[in-house]
Order: structure tokens, then C-alpha cells, then sequence
């Protein structure tokens, strides 16, 4: 593995790999498979992937955690929520819409973005690939509700000084296969819209660097194929203007990525990864430093998969 990401450790260490964020790295969440709800909940544990725990009983995937590590914002299907770290005091912030899902808390704390629409798919578990959502953004107590944009846009995140989203924008729905997503980068108020990334086969899940200089995406791995389609399972850095586009972190014969986040140092990503054949999904670390990739998180021995991470930061 060493050898393999030895000639990316330049390109990790240009794109922060030093971080320059005073954020000390906190707990993780994630989605954690659990048989008797047939689906995936929300999971935390320790930056070391030890102590994991349950943070709520019902179906729930994607989560977000506060500026100051102490909340976490999550879907639960038919709602936003927001919950304490030890799993009390949860609160509705979002349950009107058709769809609100895939949410993320602004660095400032002063926003939660997350990708909506007025109209509901007919199930809500599987929506069908050309169900349009579209940016909304709300504040954490339920106050402020509005659209941002009003176009195929999804998995919205906040720039570091929360004036800015980054995300998916849908140009062609469909299949893994076929489904194309570019990166677009807009202000709060839904002025200044631009692309910085074309439309690309497999683009999925944007992140923004802590100390803002990088947009950071993955390429969706194809399941159970050994040999992907080039860049597959890797993650890539774009600037803010659209300028730098590389790989960042290449797949392997032995690891693909998927759904990369940064550390609140900006010094790791913690990401999901799994063998290009396929198998269950686990949770890894990238050290962008040293390139080091660390197995946290991984129940394949007993048939359980993860996914949906997400690194708050130490309680302040």
C-alpha cells in the first residue's frame, strides 16, 4: 500500500495535508447496518474507532455534527432532527417537507444545509434516480426555511466561513453507470452560481477542506468489479475557482473510497473503502501526510456494513 500511494504524498501535502485549522479532531458518527430495522442508524465513536455506540434506535443515515461537537443534525426519513452527542434532547428542525435529507451544519453554526423538495417520492427508501431535489437551508431551531437553488442539485456543504455551498448538480439521472453529476459552487443567498467541475460519470459526495482553499469529491466505485472504470473509487481536490483538478487520494488494487470527509484539522479524511470486488463496507483514515490508510471501523466478520461518516470536532 505504501508503495502505491507513494507518488501522491506531493500532491496530499499541496492540498493541506499540514491543516492549518485549529480544530481538534472529535468524535466520528456513521451508518451502522442493523438486521432487525432492516436498514442503517446513526452510530458515534471515538476519533480512534473505539467506543462505539447506538446515538438513536430508528432508521437514520446521513448526520452532521455542530461547530462545537456537542449536537448532531441527522435524516431519519420523514425528518431533520437535531440531537445531543450522548443521544438526548432530540428536536425536530425539519418534517413539512416532501423530502429533507442529507444534512450539514454550517461552520459558524448558524445554518443547517441539506438537499429537499416540496414533493414526496413515493418511497421514501428508494427514490427513484430522477427524483429532483434541490438546496434549502434552515436554521438549527426549525426557523428561516427557504430554497437556495431550484434546479437537480444535492449534497450540499458550507465553505469554512458558511457564505458559500458546494454540490452536486444532476445533469443526466440514472444508474451508477449513468448518472452524471458536476460540482457548483453558489452563495448563501443563491447568487453567483458557477461550475467548477464538468459533469463527470460516478461523481458523488463534496466535502470542503477546513481551511477552505479545496473541494474535495469522490468518484462512485462500480460494485463487486475488480478492474473499475479509470479513477473509480477515488477521491479528487478541486480550488473554490475550479482550478487544480486532481486525484487525491487514488483507488488501489487493494482499496476504492467513497464519501470522503475531512478532519476538523484537515489533516485526514475519514472515508469509506472497501475491495474493489465488493464485500462490507468499513470505514477508513487517510493520513494526508504520510498517505497512510488505517482501517477504524470494520464489522465484515459478522456481516455488517458502514457508511455515512462524518468527524465532529472536540467538545469547546
Amino acid at each position: 500500500m505504501a508503495a502505491l500511494l507513494a507518488g501522491v504524498v506531493a500532491l496530499l501535502a499541496a492540498c493541506g495535508g499540514g491543516g492549518s485549522s485549529h480544530a481538534e479532531p472529535g468524535a466520528i458518527s456513521f451508518g451502522r447496518f442493523d438486521s432487525k430495522l432492516d436498514d442503517f442508524r446513526i452510530w458515534i465513536a471515538k476519533s480512534d474507532g473505539s467506543g462505539e455506540r447506538p446515538l438513536v434506535p430508528q432508521v437514520s443515515w446521513m448526520s452532521d455534527w455542530s461547530p462545537d461537537g456537542g449536537r448532531l443534525v441527522f435524516e431519519d426519513m420523514t425528518t431533520l432532527k437535531t440531537i445531543a452527542a450522548d443521544g438526548s434532547d432530540a428536536r425536530v428542525v425539519v418534517g413539512r417537507l416532501g423530502w429533507q435529507a442529507i444534512p450539514k451544519w454550517s461552520p459558524t453554526g448558524e445554518w443547517i444545509a441539506f438537499e429537499g423538495s416540496t414533493e414526496k417520492p413515493s418511497d421514501p427508501a428508494d427514490a427513484p434516480p430522477d427524483y429532483k431535489r434541490s438546496v434549502w437551508v434552515v436554521r438549527p431551531d426549525g426557523k428561516d426555511l427557504h430554497q437556495v437553488t431550484n434546479q437537480f442539485d444535492i449534497e450540499p456543504v458550507f465553505s469554512p466561513d458558511g457564505s458559500q455551498l458546494a454540490f452536486g448538480h444532476v445533469t443526466r439521472p440514472g444508474t451508477p453507470e449513468q448518472e452524471r453529476q458536476a460540482v457548483v459552487v453558489v452563495k448563501l443567498d443563491g447568487t453567483d452560481r458557477r461550475q467548477i467541475v464538468p459533469p463527470t460519470a460516478g461523481l458523488q459526495h463534496v466535502d470542503w477542506s477546513p481551511d477552505g482553499k479545496w473541494i474535495t469529491f469522490n468518484t462512485e466505485p462500480l460494485q463487486g468489479v475488480v478492474e473499475q472504470p479509470s479513477r473509480r473509487g477515488s477521491v479528487f481536490a478541486v480550488h473554490p475557482d475550479g482550478t487544480g483538478l486532481h486525484v487525491l487520494v487514488p483507488a488501489t488494487p487493494q482499496w476504492v473510497f467513497f464519501k470522503a470527509v475531512w478532519s476538523p484539522d484537515g489533516k485526514q479524511l475519514l472515508t469509506g473503502c472497501n475491495t474493489p470486488s465488493g464485500g462490507y463496507d468499513r470505514l477508513c483514515v487517510i493520513d494526508l501526510k504520510t498517505s497512510d490508510v488505517r482501517v477504524l471501523i470494520d464489522h465484515g466478520a459478522e456481516k455488517i456494513p458502514v457508511n455515512f461518516p462524518a468527524w465532529g470536532s472536540a467538545p469547546h
